[in-house]
């Protein structure tokens, strides 16, 4: 995944590209400890909902804008993030789903 870790003030910063609807970069997966503030800074190519599986957060993305998603994470385990629509399946309630990464969380 391309990404810039910022690891400050007990904060987990993750710059995150979608492009051609894949995560832009050479690995998927996310790994923090369990009680880390995680912040997923998204940018996206098109038009893309997405779901963080095991905690529920979902953001819709448009191109051009960065969407934040921070949280807790309080819950140990390998959770899918994943796109449940690209394009206009993304805005009339597309549900196919495409397993982008992952997010580990490891206990300390």
């Amino acid at each position: 995944m391309a990404q810039v870790r910022i690891e400050s003030a007990g904060v987990r910063r993750f710059e995150l590209r979608i492009l051609q609807r894949k995560i832009a970069g050479e690995t998927n997966t996310l790994r923090v400890g369990k009680g880390d503030t995680v912040e997923l800074v998204w940018t996206t190519d098109e038009t893309v909902r997405l779901h963080l599986h095991g905690y529920d957060l979902e953001a819709a993305l448009t191109p051009g804008t960065p969407l934040q998603m921070r949280f807790h994470a309080n819950v140990s385990g390998r959770f899918p993030i994943a796109a449940h629509g690209f394009g206009d399946a993304a805005t009339h309630g597309g549900s196919r789903e495409k397993v982008l990464g992952y997010l580990e969380v490891h206990p300390r």
